[in-house]
């Protein structure tokens, strides 16, 4: 598969960007590597983005633009306590202030399990938005 502008893979095979146009817009460093099934990619509490090695460039780069809207939303969760922003562990999702049960790649919306990542979630649809 051919990788996305900039994104090399290291001698180790932990793979991981260098001089690349993510870097360039953004203080997060993108790693690429294998995600679960149906993931693109994913934000995480250390700052790192992962994007799937699977995807196509163009879905690659369109993905770690949500991704850093994530992040700058847990930038801002830890700065509030989780009052403002998004903050996450295995158990649950809080946003904004208010905190849903997550279980097993799922998160309880509206007396709904709905899969991580679903759009109707508004930490998803505010960082779409400000993505594009």
């Amino acid at each position: 598969m051919k990788l996305a502008a900039g994104i090399k893979k290291a001698e180790n095979k932990m793979p991981y960007i260098q001089s690349s146009p993510f870097k360039r817009r953004s203080e997060y460093p993108v790693i690429e590597k294998k995600l679960e099934p149906g993931v693109i990619a994913e934000a995480n509490n250390d700052g790192t983005i992962f994007v799937s090695e699977d995807a196509s460039p163009a879905v690659q780069a369109n993905a770690v633009k949500e991704e850093e809207q994530h992040q700058v939303d847990l930038q801002l969760g830890n700065k509030t306590n989780c009052k403002e922003g998004l903050c996450y562990t295995d158990s649950n999702i809080t946003y904004n202030g208010n905190t849903f049960p997550r279980k097993e790649g799922k998160i309880l919306w509206k007396g709904k399990w709905l899969k991580e990542g679903d759009k109707r979630f508004p930490w998803e649809a505010s960082a779409k938005q400000r993505a594009y």
